[in-house]
């Protein structure tokens, strides 16, 4: 509508001396609201990119920095995946991630950062935290960069570190003429010792099986923490262990089959060791069945 004004202005210099008095009165309206017009578009695209970059919530902008959203749980099923990620999208978390299962992850979790050396080509870098004299810092590429702020998502971390469990984090969005930064992180527990903490009844078995070709690849891509689960496979008349995409690791001995059975076939059932055979080349996978 602003932009409408400054062509009639322009329209009536062509049309003559005629309109020069209407002239006069629009020139100086036309360009006010051209001026108006042009500032309020940049700052409504401004606010929607940086809202592209880290959704907040409703009222954000009128929040304390105290009060803002600290992050917000998120589905934890998600795909296993090695692909390489592109310059704009967001790394996703693994379930498992080798030292332990996903329990936790948390978006767009705010900092105060401590260096304005740092562009926006480290978002999606990972990041790692350790304590200093400022309380818990951020890490990034052996630097540090800034310094959490007291919040809940910070105890966690304090707790995380304290018992020296994995987690996994990765900066989300960089601004550094506010000195803040965002980050997110995906908290993973080591499942069997906490079982081996649990449960009072447990026992190990080396599985067999393990040498055929449908078997032998599972076994060979299987990690020690890894859940498992047991049941009868009636194509091989034997109780065979599944990892978490039913793919048969092995079969359960003798003795396994026993103890399972004892335990009314209720146990929970972790990847204890993973060994290898020079000799024979094939994988050894030993079961550790907790009774419930």
């Amino acid at each position: 509508m602003y932009v409408i004004f400054l062509f009639v202005a322009l329209a009536l210099i062509a049309g003559g001396a005629t309109f020069n008095w209407l002239f006069l009165i629009l020139l100086p309206i036309a360009v006010i609201c051209a001026v108006v017009y042009f500032f309020k578009q940049f700052f409504h695209s401004a606010k929607i990119l940086k809202n592209l970059y880290c959704p907040s919530h409703e009222s954000d902008d009128a929040m304390g920095y105290e009060n803002r959203p600290i992050g917000w749980a998120t589905n934890k099923e998600h795909i296993y995946s090695d692909t390489p990620v592109e310059s704009q999208q967001q790394p996703e978390f693994r379930k498992y991630n080798g030292a332990g299962y996903l329990a936790y992850q948390y978006q767009c979790v705010w900092f105060t950062l401590c260096t304005s050396n740092i562009s926006e080509s480290f978002v999606h870098e990972p990041i790692e935290f350790f304590r200093d004299a400022d309380g818990i810092s951020v890490r990034c590429d052996s630097k540090k960069i800034g310094v959490l702020n007291p919040h809940k998502i910070t105890d966690m971390i304090s707790d995380w570190l304290d018992r020296e469990e994995s987690y996994c984090a990765y900066l989300n969005t960089i601004f550094t003429d506010t000195m803040e930064a965002s980050f997110n992180i995906a908290f993973y527990r080591d499942e069997l010792a906490n079982a081996f903490r649990k449960y009072d009844e447990y026992k190990e078995f080396k599985l067999i099986g393990t040498r055929s070709d449908e078997i032998s690849e599972t076994a060979e891509l299987s990690n020690e923490g890894e859940k498992c689960t047991v049941d009868y496979d009636p194509a091989h008349d034997k109780y065979a262990v599944y990892d978490e995409h039913s793919n048969i690791m092995g079969f359960l001995p003798s003795a396994g089959v026993k103890y399972f059975q004892e335990h009314n076939e209720e146990c929970v059932g972790f990847v204890s060791r993973v060994e290898y055979d020079d000799v024979d080349r094939h994988v050894i996978l030993y079961v550790t069945l907790f009774a419930k």
